[in-house]
């Protein structure tokens, strides 16, 4: 097997896995993760804008939603549409995804510290966000 490999210039596989299947920018898996988690904070972010939409009608619109299957199925598109496009047109198109890399890589460990405390923050804040709807939702809404 290790023959194999390296007459295709692989000499250390744990090498090449971190490298080329891992950790490469433009199509290792750390990029596809990111994506999805980047996906569902959106979704995150817009099921709590939906909770404060029913807060302030004073309804809970979920259960008109979930009566029949083409509703679910139109909530669920619009819901994953959203992210979809977000992530396409700021991150994916034209692969600006690598850019923002180059810039990254540029900063000192400093400036990376600071951009990681932000990241860390704004997830838990839309986390936060997502939970503290659903304590607003009144009991008695009909």
């Amino acid at each position: 097997m290790k023959n194999f490999y390296s007459k295709h210039g692989v000499d250390d596989m744990n090498k090449f896995v971190d490298q080329k299947i891992f950790n490469a920018k433009d199509h290792g898996i750390n990029i596809v993760v990111a994506g999805i988690n980047l996906s569902g904070l959106i979704v995150l972010f817009e099921y709590g804008i939906f909770n404060i939409v029913q807060i302030s009608l004073g309804k809970y619109i979920i259960q008109y939603i979930w009566k029949d299957h083409i509703n679910q199925i139109a909530f669920i598109v619009i819901l994953l549409a959203v992210p979809a496009i977000v992530n396409y047109y700021l991150v994916f198109k034209e692969e600006k995804y690598l850019k923002y890399f180059d810039i990254f890589d540029r900063l000192s460990g400093d400036k990376r510290f600071k951009y990681g405390l932000f990241c860390g923050i704004f997830i838990l804040l839309v986390l936060t966000f997502f939970v503290v709807t659903f304590f607003c939702l009144p009991s008695q809404i009909s």
